[in-house]
């Protein structure tokens, strides 16, 4: 039954074997109760004979295909509702197929290089094998993920075409997923590291898009970080990782010049010198590390999590 209001759907149209330039094309849908962006792509079509190219299987956020942005924002077309005023795009960071359509075939490669498959050293103590929920936690929290890549369009990494090698959150969430199952004895960290997990800015865009609840960045990404950090010392990212705690623990906050003379060393150093001393006139940073008030509350944080871990 409509309201009586509209919907306003500025939709994303592009062909690039035929168009010479991507368009946009508006309408005006009759606003349902419990409208969804699916249900407004599905009038454009059905009724209004707009022959827009999208993408759905399940309808019901299962089958992870209908992702589109909207309004900016990436989403599943078939859960997110209907607002009065829409622009509608395909998923950033991903090559346009036709309209609304995206190519996620290099994403679904780098998942399919990193062998996302349990693989294990001793054979199963029986069948079905039993598993505590303690030692199944880390995992099972992933098991949700339902491969839809939203996460992986919101990524702005992804964005910068110097981070190409980044194998993008999506795929380090179907990684983590075994990496961090208690009967898995694969070699984790070596794929972590050829999917470049250290461009990542843990800037929680995953985990705030991500359509079934998943805390990408904490639950996958930083605990494949610390794996990587534990079990690979010389790897820059992980050197710089565990610098980055080191002066945490130590000071309660990041000192920059310390970080960067530590972690890159003084030539690096000494070319950012510059840029220091403009961060130094502004306030930005001190001379020498100072420590902040409460620090024994923060190292006391440390020494529980690493009691938890």
């Amino acid at each position: 039954m409509t309201s009586g209001n509209t919907v306003s759907a500025k939709i994303f149209r592009y062909d690039p074997a035929a168009d010479k330039a991507p368009r946009y094309e508006t309408l005006e849908v009759p606003l349902e109760k419990e409208m969804r962006v699916l249900d407004v792509l599905d009038y454009a079509v059905e009724n209004a004979g707009v022959a827009v190219g999208y993408r759905w299987f399940c309808g019901v956020k299962r089958c992870g295909m209908c992702g589109v942005s909207v309004n900016g924002k990436p989403v599943l077309a078939c859960w997110e509702k209907a607002t009065p005023s829409m622009v509608i795009d395909p998923l950033p960071n991903m090559p346009v197929v036709r309209d609304l359509v995206v190519d996620r075939s290099a994403l679904e490669q780098a998942t399919l290089e990193m062998e996302p498959c349990l693989k294990r050293k001793e054979p199963y103590e029986s069948f079905p094998e039993p598993l505590t929920h303690r030692d199944f936690e880390d995992a099972y929290r992933l098991m949700t993920c339902i491969e839809c890549y939203v996460c992986t369009a919101a990524c702005p990494v992804l964005s910068d075409a110097n981070h190409r090698e980044f194998a993008g959150p999506a795929s380090l969430v179907q990684l983590a997923k075994v990496a961090l199952h208690p009967k898995d004895a694969g070699e984790r960290v070596a794929a972590a590291l050829k999917g470049d997990i250290y461009a990542c800015i843990s800037c929680y865009e995953c985990s705030n898009v991500c359509p079934v609840g998943i805390n990408v960045l904490e639950d996958a990404i930083e605990k494949l970080k610390r794996r990587c950090a534990a079990q690979s010392e010389s790897n820059p990212g992980a050197k710089h990782a565990r610098i980055f705690t080191d002066l945490i623990r130590k000071f309660g906050r990041i000192h920059p010049p310390t970080l960067m003379r530590q972690s890159k060393g003084l030539m690096q150093s000494v070319s950012k010198m510059s840029m220091a001393l403009a961060m130094y006139r502004k306030g930005k940073v001190q001379v020498r590390p100072q420590t902040v008030q409460g620090i024994e509350e923060v190292r006391k944080l440390f020494k529980a999590v690493e009691k938890d871990q």
